[in-house]
């Protein structure tokens, strides 16, 4: 049987879900080990392990610790394409581009490396368009002189102002630590 794509859907569904079994007013009786004890609706008392309450499949408990979204937002902030993070993961193109669409989740061994990726994400500065014109035009520069500091093309200043690209996390390091921290 093949397993199910997870879909936003599907984590929405489940926390939704849980919510729900959070609210219910539920009494249960505990036995001497400390197990909840239940009259089930069709028999007899009923043993619930004292750590489950609601059941989620563990693929999705596992998913809603890295969504698919997630993945893919913290590749496209650190500016890199899926072959580039799948090569760091050490895992094949289509395995990586699976974590992506949800189709597989990463194991364990990678979810450390996703942690540190996305932490690093996180601390990445945001410079929008309009900052790197702004920044340029404040210190005087030509669009020509300003490529050559940043040691790229002049197209490729203009598509940076334009939003049409962004530019590469190490230029953005760069920007903010020689144009606007030390200027």
């Amino acid at each position: 049987m093949a397993k199910k794509r997870i879909t936003p859907q599907m984590l929405a569904d489940s926390l939704e879900r849980e919510a729900e079994v959070k609210l219910e007013r539920v009494e249960y009786e505990k036995d001497d080990f400390g197990n909840y004890v239940h009259d089930g609706p069709f028999g007899p008392k009923k043993i619930i392990p004292a750590r489950m309450h609601y059941n989620r499949p563990v693929r999705l408990s596992e998913a809603l610790l890295y969504p698919p979204a997630d993945i893919k937002a913290t590749r496209v902030k650190l500016g890199r394409t899926q072959r580039e993070q799948a090569k760091d993961f050490n895992v094949s193109l289509r395995a990586y581009q699976a974590w992506e669409s949800g189709d597989a989740l990463p194991s364990s061994c990678h979810r450390a490396t996703l942690r540190r990726l996305q932490a690093a994400a996180e601390a990445m500065p945001i410079l929008t368009p309009a900052m790197i014109r702004e920044l340029r035009e404040a210190y005087g520069y030509t669009i020509r002189q300003f490529a050559d500091l940043m040691v790229t093309s002049p197209s490729t200043i203009l598509r940076w102002e334009a939003g049409k690209v962004r530019p590469r996390p190490d230029v953005v390091r760069r920007i903010v630590d020689d144009w606007i921290h030390n200027k």
